[in-house]
């Protein structure tokens, strides 16, 4: 139904950060679907974006000390629930249709069909992550029919053409209207990688950046991703502690991509860590409330812009943890507990003494 001016293997590619790209069929896909039934399809890679760009945000709650630091690279294997991989074909109250009646002396005539008549079937379609099945959404020629005999005689048309007008144009406006749903591409997970450097400042806390380097396409312009976020440990502020309770810190971590200037996105979690060091071994845990937000442009075929905005549904996670430390390496692994639940293994290089 409409053009969208989006190169999707760029978007597949930053997203997923992985050798898994998702190539040119997307953008076609897309194209087919007006907004509603765009933020529908593309709303799971959203969510799923924004549980992966979140996961791996810390593997203890102690922050560094002042100019320790570490270099880290954390891998999320977000999974996908089976409920995301379809979701309803959204169809308008009024379907306009114009129909060529000149060749019967009549000229064009203009119509408008009732969506839900229309289309009485079945409206399932395949969401990003869903199989690669297009259904086909019928539209009911024996409505049609009526509908089309009914427009025509309320137009002055004599009761007896519009009759005969209608059985005939009924059955090829019927295949002209049957809609074809997206096809998805069968993804059950989808992988992230998040390189990332931390250091420690004055007051107990730490500062972490994160993303990759900029990437430059000639179809869609500059591809860039960043993030950056902050803890402050807790410990200092509670009275008598004397190393009996667990590192406690809270933290709050933004991720964002920009693809030209066609797509925006961020992601967002403030979360409450704990941890506890039991020899080499560090166990950790929190509680975070998360946010995702992706912008989309894109250009219909008769020049209109369109701009929507897709949420994710990523809004709280739970995970557990531990870590091994051996020198001046670790290795974390991490389950986390959400809207999509995700594994994240992480393995640094650091040191956490003061300089």
């Amino acid at each position: 139904m409409s053009s969208i001016k989006i190169k999707m293997v760029a978007l597949g590619l930053v997203f997923s950060m992985s050798t898994m790209t998702i190539g040119q069929g997307l953008e076609g896909t897309i194209q087919q679907l007006v907004e509603t039934n765009g933020i529908e399809y593309i709303s799971p890679l959203v969510t799923a974006f924004g549980t992966g760009m979140n996961s791996g945000t810390f593997s203890t709650a102690n922050s560094h000390k002042l100019l320790g630091f570490d270099v880290s690279i954390n891998a999320a294997l977000v999974s996908i629930p089976s409920e995301a991989n379809t979701f309803t074909f959204f169809i308008p109250d009024n379907i306009p249709f114009s129909l060529d009646l000149s060749n019967d002396g009549l000229g064009t005539y203009d119509f408008t069909f009732d969506g839900n008549q229309l289309y009485p079937g079945a409206r399932k379609s395949s969401t990003f992550f869903g199989k690669k099945v297009s259904n086909t959404i019928a539209a009911d020629a024996s409505y049609l029919e009526g509908s089309l005999e009914d427009q025509l005689v309320a137009d002055g048309v004599n009761p007896t053409i519009a009759a005969n007008l209608a059985s005939t144009y009924a059955s090829s406006t019927a295949n002209e209207l049957n809609i074809l749903t997206p096809v998805g591409f069968d993804f059950s997970s989808l992988p992230t990688v998040m390189p990332s450097i931390s250091i420690g400042l004055p007051y107990d806390i730490e500062l972490t950046l994160r993303g990759a380097p900029e990437i430059e396409s000639d179809d869609i312009g500059k591809v860039s991703f960043i993030g950056y976020g902050a803890k402050i440990g807790l410990n200092r502020f509670i009275p008598m502690d004397i190393g009996v309770l667990p590192r406690l810190s809270v933290g709050y971590y933004i991720n964002t991509l920009k693809v030209g200037d066609i797509i925006d996105a961020e992601s967002t979690i403030l979360n409450i860590q704990a941890s506890k060091k039991l020899l080499f071994l560090t166990v950790y845990g929190g509680y975070g409330i998360e946010s995702t937000t992706v912008d989309i442009d894109y250009t219909h075929d008769d020049g209109t812009d369109v701009s929507f905005t897709v949420d994710g549904k990523n809004e709280n996670r739970f995970l557990v943890g531990a870590r091994m430390k051996m020198l001046f390496f670790s290795f974390n692994v991490d389950y986390n507990v959400g809207e999509y639940n995700a594994i994240n293994a992480g393995l640094s290089f650091s040191d956490r003494k003061s300089v």
